[in-house]
């Protein structure tokens, strides 16, 4: 799917790539960052409760690695909310390095954060 909206259109576009975009092939990780400008959303140590009441409201696919370790005298839940947070601070530094840009989620999240804040934040580094 990531392949496949490389492809779509030219001009000022957001892709909007699910968080396992870091474990997709070589070459498409090559094209996001030689035809796009990423911005990384790194998310804080106060966001991980959050993240994880989100994942278990609307659960989605995830691409697990050797992140998720069976522990049998835990439930299935319990075993996923256990490993949960050790899958995100994993994923943590391929994202960074993938980023042009890295802006925090408290900044983003602000309600006093303006639109032109967020793109004067993406424009500074790069100037």
């Amino acid at each position: 799917a990531t392949r496949k909206a490389l492809t779509w259109g030219q001009g000022n576009q957001i892709l909007d790539t699910t968080g396992s975009v870091i474990y997709v092939d070589d070459d498409v990780l090559r094209a996001l960052q030689e035809d796009w400008l990423i911005v990384h959303i790194k998310a804080e140590a106060r966001d991980m409760d959050r993240l994880q009441a989100d994942y278990f409201d609307l659960p989605k696919p995830l691409v697990w690695r050797d992140k998720f370790v069976r522990d049998t005298a835990m439930s299935e839940d319990d075993n996923i909310r256990h490993c949960y947070p050790n899958l995100l601070l994993s994923r943590k530094a391929a994202y960074e390095g993938l980023s042009d840009v890295t802006l925090t989620s408290s900044f983003i999240l602000d309600v006093e954060t303006s639109m032109d804040a967020i793109f004067d934040a993406i424009r500074a580094p790069l100037s």
